[in-house]
């Protein structure tokens, strides 16, 4: 029994470990995932806040362009309709000489003011710088447009503004900064930050630039938020699971161990005074008539023996099951305690010492045989486990506020600490290492529950090396009430 539940434990420790890697295997997974999409987001993130930002400084270049363009002492305007279709000139207002003519879709077959066609050309050059091309409309303004593209840079505030402002779009409210570098520049190998694509921008000339997200880490695992609490629920509750299953073997072992151990008790019980009685018979029939009493009284005493240990035996058994009624009469408990003294003092002879400190007599309405049982069964029980040469037992009365207490005192060696929550269950013995006294392990749980039916209890006051003291309560009231 003990090498299958060592073999279900390491069964039960296999599964639980397989199953913990494969959810840390899950776990990586899923973070490598969501760190493929994280980086995409920020370098979709950062190449539209470089081109948000980069089209603010291409619309700056144009609006100097516009102002070029409006201004008649530098050049004019005009419209012009060919086999082709309309189309604007760019004519010297000084010597008439055209230097552009070009197709204008946009114009219509009507003559239009100068004003739509500044529009039209300031469209047409948005065009073409988007597109990073320079058109010389005439030899100034081009040579103008040419340094204004050489030597605009960008906003680097607000290629910031625009950065943050498209992390958010993906909700990442990380820290970040930008990176420049050239054509040879190499990431450090020892960088933890996510590496993101470089890119071309106007800042001191043509510079590539990257950004470097400060905690990445923080922000991928801020969205496994919810993965990672399920998985560590599931594998906490996994974990208790196997614990309580393996602790409901171990209980099974201790009770199949209680089982071997409460055969054994009762075979032993039972051999014993069978045997003396069989002896005490033989003798009997062997023995000469005057001396036949002495030993009709052994053959009786034990006859008794072996009835009250089935009886407890069976009353144990089905105590759970089925509880008759308790008849109450009145009782003179001092004369049901002298009783029992007499009784063991008779048996036990000078060995045993029982001292009792009560007096005055106490009448209460209660069920005699069950108290009595139950007085027998504590008492029996301090007389196995007290002193093993000189045993000594008190008992004592105590009434208060309507209750009653009878404490039973010995001198043996003491309940261990680990036992004394446990001497009160059904068929729990304490080690024979610890105390070389057979028994059933059913006195104690026997008496407890037959105090409860006398609404009354059974606990254990205290216990040393000095000894152990039990305590019986009885509820006065409630009895004559009962």
């Amino acid at each position: 029994m003990n090498t299958k539940i060592k073999q279900l434990a390491l069964l039960l420790l296999f599964s639980l470990l397989s199953i913990i890697g494969l959810q840390i295997y899950y776990a990586v997974e899923v973070y490598q995932q969501k760190s493929m999409v994280f980086q995409a987001e920020v370098n979709q993130a950062f190449e539209k806040a470089v081109d948000k930002t980069n089209e603010q400084r291409l619309r700056k270049i144009n609006g100097f362009f516009e102002e070029d363009i409006s201004d008649t002492t530098q050049v004019k305007l005009a419209y012009e309709v060919s086999e082709e279709g309309p189309r604007l000139v760019v004519i010297d207002p000084k010597t008439g000489y055209k230097h552009l003519s070009m197709n204008a879709k946009e114009l219509p077959d009507t003559l239009v003011d100068n004003e739509t066609l500044i529009e039209i050309a300031v469209n047409e050059n948005w065009k073409l710088l988007r597109n990073e091309n320079i058109l010389y409309w005439t030899q100034k303004i081009g040579d103008q447009l040419k340094f204004h593209s050489d030597s605009l840079s960008i906003s680097t505030d607000s290629l910031e503004e625009n950065m943050k402002a498209e992390l958010l779009r993906f909700e990442i409210d990380e820290a970040f900064s930008f990176v420049k570098s050239d054509s040879a520049y190499q990431y450090d190998s020892t960088d933890q930050s996510f590496k993101i694509n470089m890119l071309p921008v106007k800042l001191d000339g043509e510079t590539l630039l990257t950004a470097k997200i400060n905690n990445p880490q923080i922000a991928i695992l801020k969205r496994l938020t919810v993965v990672f609490s399920i998985t560590l629920i599931a594998l906490a509750l996994l974990f208790y699971s196997s614990l309580y299953l393996y602790r409901i073997l171990k209980k099974q072992r201790q009770l199949s161990v209680l089982k071997d151990d409460f055969i054994d008790n009762v075979t032993h019980e039972l051999i014993t005074p069978t045997a003396t009685l069989q002896l005490a018979l033989e003798t009997l029939e062997k023995s000469d008539p005057n001396s036949s009493s002495k030993y009709i009284d052994i053959a009786r005493q034990h006859a008794d023996r072996i009835a009250t240990i089935v009886d407890n035996v069976l009353r144990s058994s089905l105590s759970q099951l089925e509880e008759e009624s308790v008849l109450l009469e009145k009782v003179d408990l001092n004369s049901v305690l002298m009783e029992i003294i007499q009784y063991y003092g008779a048996t036990h002879g000078d060995h045993l010492q029982i001292k009792a400190n009560f007096e005055d007599a106490l009448d209460l309405f209660t069920n005699k045989e069950l108290l009595s049982t139950a007085l027998h069964n504590v008492i029996s029980n301090a007389i196995k486990y007290g002193h093993p040469t000189q045993p000594k037992i008190h008992i004592s009365l105590e009434e208060k506020a309507g209750k009653i207490f009878i404490n039973i005192e010995d001198n043996g060696m003491g309940i261990p600490k680990a036992h004394q929550q446990l001497i009160f269950e059904k068929f729990h013995r304490i080690p024979s290492s610890t105390h070389n006294v057979k028994g059933l392990g059913i006195g104690l749980y026997h008496a407890k529950m037959l105090m409860r039916r006398l609404n009354g209890d059974l606990s254990l006051e205290r216990s040393s090396a000095k000894g152990s003291c039990f305590r019986i309560h009885l509820n006065k009231s409630i009895a004559h009430e009962t």
